[in-house]
């Protein structure tokens, strides 16, 4: 199995990350993805529960940095709710827009993690910029039109993951 399909670690939902805990394993910035990862992609606006999570990022003093191939309006209006920065049309699995953020902003990739629900997008960009990354399931079973063909390849690497116990905890 390639090894940029494979996760640093697994959690079943975002909101269930435990935020101290990559606090201390020495995170100080960490990408995170919004459709199917944080709300439906069909929800515009963060949940009270988002906000409560996206409020223990800044709790514990680490940068929250919202990264979507979604257009700019969608971003926008999201990551401006949570009150964080955001990169929006991120085109992962290309890492060139995450790996730019990281040096502009003068972290080291032992010091950054993304947050995501799709291999072949958040892990598979993550595992090219050599940051730590932890795959969710995803929220919502309808599927956009964009995620269809992606997202089969995706169930057929989880089954792998899970078989081969790849998937560990965080």
């Amino acid at each position: 199995m390639n090894k940029n399909y494979i996760p640093t670690w697994y959690c079943d939902k975002a909101i269930h990350i435990d935020v101290l805990k990559i606090a201390n394993q020495g995170f100080k910035l960490v990408f995170c993805d919004i459709d199917n990862t944080l709300v439906s992609p069909f929800v515009k606006h963060p949940n009270e529960e988002v906000k409560k999570f996206v409020q223990l990022f800044k709790e514990n003093h680490l940068k929250l940095v919202i990264i979507s191939n979604n257009k700019e309006e969608r971003v926008q209006t999201f990551a401006q709710d949570l009150e964080v920065e955001y990169i929006y049309e991120a085109k992962k699995p290309n890492p060139k827009k995450l790996l730019q953020y990281i040096h502009e902003h003068h972290y080291q990739e032992h010091e950054v993690l993304a947050i995501g629900d799709q291999i072949m997008t958040d892990v598979l960009c993550a595992n090219r910029a050599h940051i730590s990354v932890i795959l969710v399931d995803k929220l919502e079973k309808k599927e956009q039109f964009i995620t269809f063909f992606p997202r089969r390849l995706d169930i057929f690497y989880r089954k792998k993951l899970k078989k081969k116990n790849l998937l560990r905890n965080f």
